[in-house]
Order: structure tokens, then C-alpha cells, then sequence
């Protein structure tokens, strides 16, 4: 019988083998505009999971803003340079080994998730979600678009404003903050759409 095909292990595998080049493509983008909405609702100092921190640039900037900040990456090459980039450890783990309890201010999912296939995804909202602190923020971002698809070996699940607001509906304790749509070129062949949102736990859930 033959074993299903573990999407993940693909997605892993691309960045170890690509690690520099993705490292060199994203390094530079500026996210201020993004970074705003996010940052002004987090307290002064504290505390943010980087999900899939990849190289290390929205870590390096949150740890200049004076956040401490823990990152996370599922790719061993990427861990490497996002460690070298931060002058901090970034922990090699994937999203499923999450194990912390309610120790975060706030979320940062920037085109992470999206790797998540769909049959998976409200599992990993629930287990996130718990380790988020009362009243913890939580910023996701996603390619604008339909279905699952893979691309240059990397798998993606696509969404619409509508869908991903129905799949967050199932969580009372998960408040929609914000969504919208940016748009950016840098690092693809095409330009694409992407989806943030913009999350706020709510305190008398826990």
C-alpha cells in the first residue's frame, strides 16, 4: 500500500535545499505597513512567537523594537541563517510540536500557515490559539485565492476573505481584528494577492 504523500515534508525539503536563495529574496522586504497594526496592539516589551520565522526578518526588527521575541522554523537550513541574521537561537520545530501555554502577547504567522493543508488547519487555530495569553494578538497572512495547490515543489492552501472568516467563526474565543489585502511581486514570477488578518484572543474564554 502506498504511504499518503506528506505535503510537509516537500514544503521542509524545498527550503533546506533552497535556503540561501529564499533567505535572499525575503531578507529585505519592508513590512512596516503590516508591522503596524500588529505591533500597536502588543504591550511595550512583549512577548511574540515568530511561527515559521524563515530568515529571521521580522524577528531581527521586533527584537530592535525592544520585543522579546521566540521564532520557530520547521527547515534546519533556515533555523541556521534566521539564528545567524537575529544573533538569537531560533528553535527548530515544527507548528504541531508547539508546546507552550499561554506564554505569548502575540502571534506572528506571516506566510506560514499556508503550507497547512485545509483538513489540518483548525486543529493547528486551536493549538495556537492556546498559546496565546488573555487578551493576545495573533497576525496570519495567506495567499488570495482558491484551492490547494503545489508551486515549484512547495505546497500552498489558497484562501478568500470569506472563507477564511468562516472557518475563524468556529472559535468564540478568537475575535476578527482586521482583514485585508496587500499585494507584492518580490518573491514570485507573478504578482500576488496576499490575505492578512489580524486576530485578538478573548480574555474571558480562558
Amino acid at each position: 500500500m502506498h504511504q499518503p504523500f506528506d505535503t510537509s515534508n516537500s514544503t521542509i525539503e524545498y527550503y533546506n535545499k533552497n535556503a540561501l536563495s529564499y533567505y535572499e529574496q525575503t531578507v529585505n522586504i519592508d513590512m512596516s505597513d503590516i508591522y503596524e497594526p500588529f505591533l500597536e496592539l502588543i504591550p511595550k516589551g512583549g512577548h511574540i512567537l515568530d511561527a515559521g520565522c524563515g530568515s529571521g526578518r521580522d524577528t531581527k526588527e521586533f527584537l530592535c523594537r525592544g520585543y522579546k521575541v521566540t521564532a520557530i522554523d520547521a527547515s534546519e537550513a533556515m533555523v541556521k541563517l534566521s539564528s545567524q541574521l537575529t544573533g538569537q537561537k531560533t528553535l527548530h520545530m515544527r507548528f504541531q510540536e508547539l508546546a507552550f501555554d499561554k506564554q505569548f502577547d502575540g502571534i506572528w504567522a506571516c506566510a506560514s500557515l499556508l503550507h497547512i493543508p485545509r483538513d489540518k488547519i483548525n486543529g493547528l487555530i486551536q493549538h495556537f490559539s492556546e498559546t496565546l495569553n488573555q487578551k493576545g494578538i495573533w497576525y496570519l497572512s495567506f495567499k488570495l485565492g482558491d484551492g490547494e495547490h503545489f508551486i515549484n515543489n512547495r505546497f500552498f492552501s489558497f484562501y478568500s476573505e470569506e472563507l477564511i472568516a468562516i472557518i475563524l467563526s468556529q472559535y468564540s474565543h478568537l475575535k476578527i481584528q482586521k482583514i485585508w489585502q496587500t499585494s507584492n511581486s518580490q518573491t514570485d514570477n507573478f504578482p500576488q494577492k496576499w490575505l492578512n488578518v489580524l486576530l485578538a484572543k478573548q480574555a474571558s474564554q480562558d
